[in-house]
C-alpha cells in the first residue's frame, strides 16, 4: 500500500463507493472507535451504509505517515445530518445538524488491506 492509494481510499469513503472502499478492508477486519467497534469488513459496511443514508461524512486528509506495515493519519471529518438521527452513536442529530472534528486513525496493514483501524477524536 502507498500513499496513492490511502487517497483513494479517502475519495472513495467521500463518494459513497461502499464496494471500493470496502475493498481496502480484510475481511477479518476489526475497528475500534468512538462510541463504536466491529469484528469484520461487513460488519463495518453495515454501519456505514445506514451511517451515509443519514449523514454526509466528509474526511479530509491533513497529515499522513507511513510505515512498512502501518499508516497514521490526521483527518478533518464533517457529518451533515439529512435528517434526525437521535440515537446516533456518537450523539444526535438533527436534520441540518454539522459536526465537525479533528481525528487521529491508525490503520494496521496485513496483504495490502486494513487489518486493524483505531481512531480517537481530539
Amino acid at each position: 500500500m502507498n500513499t496513492l492509494d490511502v487517497i483513494r481510499y479517502f475519495e472513495l469513503f467521500n463518494n459513497n463507493d461502499f464496494e471500493g472502499f470496502a475493498a481496502f478492508y480484510d475481511e477479518n477486519m476489526t475497528f475500534q472507535g468512538r462510541g463504536r467497534s466491529f469484528r469484520s469488513r461487513a460488519e463495518m459496511l453495515s454501519f456505514y451504509q445506514k451511517l451515509k443514508s443519514r449523514i454526509r461524512e466528509t474526511v479530509t486528509l491533513k497529515e499522513l505517515l507511513m510505515g512498512e506495515n502501518e499508516i497514521a493519519v490526521e483527518i478533518e471529518t464533517e457529518l451533515f445530518a439529512f435528517e434526525d438521527w437521535l440515537d446516533m452513536p456518537t450523539g444526535p442529530m438533527r436534520e441540518g445538524d454539522i459536526i465537525r472534528s479533528r481525528n487521529f486513525v491508525w490503520y494496521e496493514i496485513q496483504n495490502d488491506k486494513f487489518k486493524h483501524i483505531r481512531s480517537a477524536r481530539y
